[in-house]
């Protein structure tokens, strides 16, 4: 019958707009009206389903920094002593005006530690042609997810958000990106020579070991990384009471010295104790080397914030 076939119409017309909207909505003891040529779709009660598929947008991570050879980052399983590349995956690209990253963090519950504005859109930034690794040795063995919200260029069109949980691994049997037979990269871990000094100069005279020191909270204390063989680095990053890839570095430094806060040749910027709650805190550096076989260093330095100076100095090193 004619009426029929129009509502039937206008139905599947209803559905699909809301669908576009993220909601279906399902009506139960509807009745349906005919007014002339008009029709009028009425229901006494809805049941909202608010769907959460989205195929246009997809988490991968991959071995290289390249991001080749890439897996679906959803129930992955990610062996612990890897550094691993996270990014967002779309052919929507020209669409997009910013991509916000989240981990082990829901959107709105705290601060995204990477805003992208161009692709790729990598979890924790990068270039064109190399992303920045995410070090799973400073994640606990157990489940992590991540979340990106998508804004776009229309105004008008919502936000998207999409979300990958993974489980981190200290067993060797962890699976390996299914996109490819290719063997896992292998790389070989080197000794890195380097500890975090600090001084109370501005040009870092006289610096004393930073690990296990107690700074007075009334001073300024310029903190570096002293490294043997800088000629091999390529890169190194800093966190303050953060681990590695739960929030955007600090700082980088490309060009010796490696200032935890930045600076020049001669100076380095200070950090003002005070700034910091009495008790204890720690700075971890990711040192890149330039030779890309080798696996990224971490170097990490706990001390303490005090009202007073611990009555034994650290012991002076070598400038």
């Amino acid at each position: 019958m004619w009426w029929v076939s129009k509502f039937l119409a206008f139905s599947s017309l209803t559905v699909s707009l809301l669908l576009i909207q993220g909601v279906l909505a399902l009506p139960y003891d509807q009745k349906t009206s005919f007014d002339g040529d008009a029709e009028v779709l009425r229901a006494s009660h809805a049941v909202e389903i608010r769907v959460s598929i989205n195929t246009d947008f997809d988490f991968r991570w991959s071995l290289s920094s390249s991001r080749t050879d890439s897996a679906g980052l959803q129930g992955a399983e990610l062996l612990q002593l890897n550094v691993v590349f996270v990014f967002l995956e779309t052919q929507r690209a020209s669409e997009i005006q910013s991509v916000d990253f989240w981990l082990d963090v829901d959107v709105g519950a705290g601060p995204s530690i990477q805003r992208e504005l161009n692709p790729p859109y990598d979890l924790l930034g990068g270039s064109v042609n190399s992303a920045n690794g995410l070090d799973l040795s400073q994640l606990l063995v157990g489940p992590h997810f991540v979340v990106a919200q998508v804004t776009f260029k229309n105004s008008t069109m919502p936000t998207v958000q999409t979300r990958a949980e993974f489980d981190v691994t200290d067993l060797s049997a962890t699976a390996t990106p299914v996109s490819t037979p290719s063997p896992i990269p292998s790389f070989t871990k080197v000794p890195l020579l380097a500890e975090f000094q600090w001084s109370l100069s501005s040009i870092r005279s006289n610096p004393m070991t930073l690990q296990g020191s107690n700074l007075m909270s009334d001073t300024t204390v310029y903190i570096f990384l002293q490294a043997e063989l800088e000629s091999s680095i390529q890169l190194v990053e800093f966190w303050l009471d953060a681990a590695v890839g739960t929030m955007p570095p600090l700082q980088r430094e490309r060009n010796p010295p490696y200032d935890l806060l930045g600076g020049s040749v001669q100076t380095a910027k200070g950090l003002a104790v005070s700034e910091l709650s009495v008790g204890s805190h720690f700075v971890i550096a990711r040192v890149n080397l330039r030779d890309p076989s080798i696996q990224p260093a971490t170097i990490r330095a706990d001390f303490v914030v005090g009202d007073e100076m611990a009555t034994a100095s650290p012991t002076p090193t070598s400038s």
